[in-house]
């Protein structure tokens, strides 16, 4: 009786470890590099399909962002590589402040980790008088 007892309290205690869900922490490696963006959602909906620079169908947010070690960026159009806006960066403990040369300033926050080369981000901007907000996932490559 006593092993059945320790054998179900180890299944209990394992079973419930196992549904303990990770929460990625901040990204804290170097965010210089060329990133990609893999993923893109706004109000909930997927804005990007992988096989929308195939078809021509572009309006999704296909960037690519290119920081340099310098505090330099440029953020270029994935599917035909045109340079979208150029300026520079500060990335500081999971937020990333973008000054463009056309003077508009974003500001990029809850950068976390998402797995191998990867990180997710959430980005507002103001369109027309309206707040929007975008989830994206970004792959280092």
């Amino acid at each position: 009786m006593k092993k059945i007892a320790i054998l179900l309290l180890f299944c209990m205690v394992f079973f419930s470890c196992s549904e303990i869900t990770y929460e990625p922490g901040v990204y804290e490696g170097s965010i210089s590099g060329r990133w990609k963006t893999m993923f893109s959602a706004r109000a909930g909906f997927q804005t990007i399909n992988t096989q929308d620079c195939v078809n021509a169908n572009t309006n999704g947010l296909y960037w690519t962002f290119v920081f340099n070690g310098d505090g330099n960026f440029t953020l270029l159009n994935t599917c035909n590589g045109a340079v979208l806006e150029t300026g520079t960066y500060t990335y500081l403990n999971g937020e990333l402040l973008l000054e463009l040369n056309s003077t508009a300033i974003f500001l990029i926050t809850n950068i976390r980790e998402a797995g191998a080369n990867r990180i997710s981000m959430d980005y507002k901007r103001i369109k027309n008088g309206q707040t929007e907000g975008f989830h994206l996932i970004l792959r280092r490559f």
